[in-house]
């Protein structure tokens, strides 16, 4: 008797599940953790075959009863150290709805893992942490649902970005640059939806940012780069809805902090471990909506405060390992909605600080006096 596949499978989940209720008092107890007994079954499966799976179920209130509800329970998966066999991939089509799927170089990517994987239409979050080739792309802009992203650009050719046109609902952006790896973001094409840009620039070889100014919808962008130069950031200036920016990093030449003078709209600005051609930041100073400024082992003076001295939303300043002294404090006192200052690692004394607390007591002042 020739039975169809699907039905030999259904079996095949039944039968373990049969055993493992036999051999195990818990099993009717745990059933209730699941919405069916293939299910179960299936994810017995997945994880004995490396895979995790989590799943939250609905209930009233945090340790409340568990809610009868007719909606599928969503599922995270992460295949990382799973391969990906036929019976695996069938396993894997059990479960009623994945919302998160994390992918290695463990798990072949090919055509026919794809197709598998496309069934998944209701998909919200893809994180490939292996080197994604130029046919991936094709597969990933199937995931219309997908609301973030995260990706290795490995040997991605920059002209393939433009696959990601078709993720309207894209929210997040996270793209990896390492080694060797060479790409451009002027084929990035706009997402209408995309609020958040992560680079991780960790790759041996420069990376201009033109073509950035296509996501006109970013409002939050950090570039975490092993070395980068101001030069490659100037696309930055061309978004028109940024509010705040995070970069590392960096080395700016005379004049391309004039690039700030275009970010009317900046509300937060972290500048880490970057090198200034010169300490002037007047261009700071047209940040006229920025609420936080946070500099970390960047190298300013006393002199380059009096660039933050009218900011009028300023409310948050935190700095750490610049050699400011409390003459620098002056400029500090007149930022009219400060209220929380956090100074570490500087060449301020008790005194100062003292002083600054005594000119603006509705100021709530943090800095720890190096010891001599």
């Amino acid at each position: 008797m020739n039975l169809p596949i699907s039905v030999l499978r259904h079996w095949t989940f039944s039968l373990g599940l049969v055993a493992l209720m036999f051999f195990s008092q818990g099993a009717s107890a745990d059933d209730r953790r699941y919405e069916s007994p293939e299910i179960r079954e299936a994810v017995l499966h997945l994880q004995a075959n490396g895979a995790r799976i989590h799943f939250n179920i609905p209930r009233d209130g945090v340790r409340g009863p568990i809610v009868d509800t007719s909606r599928p329970i969503p599922y995270t998966v992460n295949l990382f150290a799973m391969k990906a066999t036929q019976e695996n991939l069938d396993a894997l089509l059990v479960l009623p709805q994945v919302e998160r799927l994390y992918l290695a170089s463990e798990f072949e990517r090919s055509e026919k893992t794809w197709k598998t994987l496309s069934q998944f239409g209701e998909l919200e979050h893809l994180y490939i942490m292996d080197n994604l080739k130029n046919e991936d792309m094709q597969y990933i802009a199937e995931f219309s649902n997908l609301e973030s992203l995260e990706v290795r650009i490995g040997e991605v050719d920059a002209d393939y970005l433009w696959y990601l046109e078709a993720l309207v609902n894209l929210q997040r952006l996270s793209i990896h640059v390492d080694g060797e790896d060479e790409t451009s973001f002027k084929a990035l094409p706009n997402m209408p939806h995309l609020s958040q840009l992560v680079l991780n620039l960790r790759g041996e070889k420069e990376v201009e940012l033109d073509g950035i100014e296509n996501l006109t919808a970013l409002k939050t962008l950090n570039i975490n780069a092993r070395a980068i130069k101001g030069k490659e950031l100037q696309g930055i200036a061309g978004l028109p809805h940024l509010e705040m920016l995070t970069i590392s990093n960096v080395t700016f030449d005379a004049g391309e902090l004039e690039m700030f003078r275009q970010m009317k709209g900046l509300k937060s600005l972290n500048l880490t471990n970057s090198n200034l051609a010169d300490d002037d930041l007047s261009p700071f100073a047209e940040l006229e909506k920025l609420e936080r400024l946070q500099i970390y082992n960047t190298k300013i003076t006393d002199d380059s405060l009096a660039a933050l001295s009218d900011l009028p939303e300023l409310n948050y300043l935190y700095i750490r390992g610049a050699e400011i002294t409390d003459e620098g404090l002056k400029h500090i006192a007149k930022i009219p909605k400060l209220q929380r200052v956090y100074l570490y690692t500087t060449d301020i004394t008790a005194d100062g600080v003292s002083w600054l607390t005594k000119e603006r007591p509705d100021m709530r002042v943090s800095a720890p006096i190096k010891k001599n």
